[in-house]
């Protein structure tokens, strides 16, 4: 095994040690014992940025199986076990993506020449935006690695915002990718300009699942759901008006409506409850007429009483005297869940619901 240049520190102290003169293996085992360095595996030291730590930890393993030492030690393997050495370099790739650090990716391509790159790597370089390492990955690629491209890395770096990344990858770096899964990661991250230049450029084309306008409802953005919509993205509806009730987005939820968008919906109504939206609630309901499907008031009691006192006021003041609802009818549940709104009341700690006007009101019917 290779011995790594003695640690400066202790040259410079055997240095004034004359006794020690045209002794090297002193200084070198004294150094070998203070440096803890060189038992790093190169994943490790990819964490420092340090070429001169990578260089001293390669120094020092062995070139051949012949001068492997006795004792077990990584270093005996990293230069003389390719399929050490791939995985290695798989990890030390992903560290200097990770910092950016270009230097370290030159060094590791210089020294694990039989190496190749596998999609992870790509697809965490695009995940993290990190363009000019995947250039230099394709400007090295033709020389002597190869390079695994496509999986998901546009789809990750289109979920980050990195819209640049993903031009870059489709436009550089052909291979197979499921260009429909870009475009709804476009969607989710609200990416008009990337969401237009993959249609601009006919990758829509080459689209089998759709982006759904589900997912555009949960950015938030009324702009990225009117595109979906004027684009003919409509996909999902019943799930975007859940979405957007969800999120007590009350905006979303008129404009879907008026676009008849989610129209079949059963749940839209039991989310804005679930999720203590009191006004898209009683906006569904007054805009009752338009959807195709009814409300099931049973389970959307036993909700609100999950929630909050005033989604079940209302729906006692709204409902209780209507004779085609029995807001208090038990609702199928497992054995051992309570049935009844007052039960779920009561096991959620929820005592304001349970008080006399309600249980007289319960009786009565």
């Amino acid at each position: 095994m290779a011995a790594p240049r003695p640690l400066l520190a202790v040259e410079l102290v055997f240095r004034e040690k004359h006794a020690f003169a045209g002794l090297p293996h002193v200084s070198a085992l004294t150094s070998e014992f203070l440096d803890g360095s060189v038992g790093l595996t190169l994943a490790a030291a990819c964490k420092f940025s340090s070429r001169k730590l990578l260089d001293r930890i390669w120094d020092s393993c062995c070139t051949t199986r012949a001068d492997t030492d006795s004792a077990w030690s990584i270093r005996n393997y990293l230069r003389t076990d390719r399929h050490y050495l791939q995985f290695q370099f798989r990890c030390s790739l992903l560290e200097a993506v990770k910092t950016g650090d270009k230097y370290v990716v030159e060094w590791l391509f210089e020294h694990c020449t039989d190496c190749y790159v596998p999609v992870e790597v790509v697809e965490k370089a695009a995940e993290l935006g990190k363009l000019h390492i995947l250039k230099f990955f394709r400007k090295a690629a033709p020389l002597r690695q190869q390079i695994h491209w496509g999986g998901r890395d546009a789809e990750k770096a289109a979920c980050r915002g990195h819209s640049n990344v993903v031009w870059w990858l489709l436009a550089h770096a052909p291979a197979q990718r499921n260009v429909g899964n870009i475009m709804s990661a476009a969607v989710r991250s609200g990416d008009i300009p990337l969401m237009e230049w993959l249609i601009r450029n006919e990758f829509n084309r080459h689209i089998h699942d759709r982006p759904r306008i589900s997912d555009a409802v949960l950015t938030g953005s009324l702009e990225v759901v009117k595109w979906m919509y004027n684009h003919g993205f409509t996909d999902n509806g019943d799930e975007a008006l859940m979405n957007a009730a969800s999120n007590d987005d009350l905006e979303m939820v008129s404009w879907l409506l008026d676009h008849r968008i989610g129209l079949d919906s059963i749940g839209a109504f039991n989310s804005a409850l679930r999720n203590r939206s009191l006004k898209c609630a009683k906006y569904l309901d007054a805009h009752y007429e338009l959807m195709e499907v009814g409300h099931c008031f049973e389970q959307a009691m036993m909700i609100a009483s999950n929630s909050e006192l005033e989604a079940v006021k209302w729906l006692v003041e709204e409902f209780a005297d209507d004779p085609d609802i029995d807001l208090f009818e038990p609702v199928n549940t497992f054995p051992d869940e309570p049935s009844t709104v007052l039960d779920a009341a009561v096991e959620n700690g929820k005592l304001d619901i349970v008080h006399p006007g309600l249980t007289s009101l319960r009786d009565e019917r």
